[in-house]
C-alpha cells in the first residue's frame, strides 16, 4: 500500500471504499490507517471536494509568486476552512500540498509577502529547525 497516496486522499475526504477501489488496496488497511490518523469518517451521500481544490478556491495570486487568502478567517485573523468536518488553517493546508505531509508545530511564510499561504513559501517547525542547523544560526 503506498501510505503517502492513501493518506493525501484521505485528508481530502475520501472514504476507505472508494480509496480500495481507486488504489487496488485493502479497504480494511484504509479504515486502519484512518483511525490511526485520527481522521473522521468519511461523509456518506455527495463527494467532498478536495482539500487541494477549497484551497485553491480561497486563494488569488499576487506577484512574485505569492499566494492571497481570500476566503474564511478565524476570530484571530488566521486564514482557515472546514473540510472533513475540521478547521484547517490555511498554512498548514499549504504545508501539506508542498510535502504530502502534516506540518510538525506552527507553520509561517519565509517570505516577506504579509500573510503569504503559497506552498512554495511556508515551513514547518521542522524544516526551520533544519535550516538553522545547516547555516549555523
Amino acid at each position: 500500500m503506498n501510505r503517502t497516496e492513501v493518506e493525501r486522499l484521505l485528508h481530502e475526504g475520501r472514504s476507505a471504499r472508494a480509496i480500495a477501489a481507486e488504489l487496488h488496496v485493502c479497504a480494511k488497511d484504509v479504515a486502519a490507517l484512518r483511525t490511526e490518523l485520527g481522521l473522521p469518517p468519511a461523509r456518506s451521500g455527495r463527494a467532498a471536494t478536495p482539500l487541494a481544490e477549497l484551497f485553491q478556491q480561497r486563494t488569488r495570486p499576487v506577484e512574485g509568486g505569492h499566494l492571497e487568502w481570500t476566503g474564511h478567517r478565524t476570530n484571530s485573523g488566521v486564514p482557515a476552512l472546514r473540510h472533513g468536518g475540521r478547521l484547517h488553517t490555511a498554512y498548514r493546508v499549504a504545508y501539506r500540498l508542498r510535502t504530502g505531509r502534516d506540518p510538525v508545530g506552527k507553520v509561517t511564510a519565509g517570505c516577506d509577502h504579509p500573510g503569504c499561504i503559497a506552498p512554495n513559501h511556508v515551513d514547518d517547525q521542522r524544516d526551520r529547525a533544519t535550516y538553522r542547523a545547516v547555516l549555523g544560526a
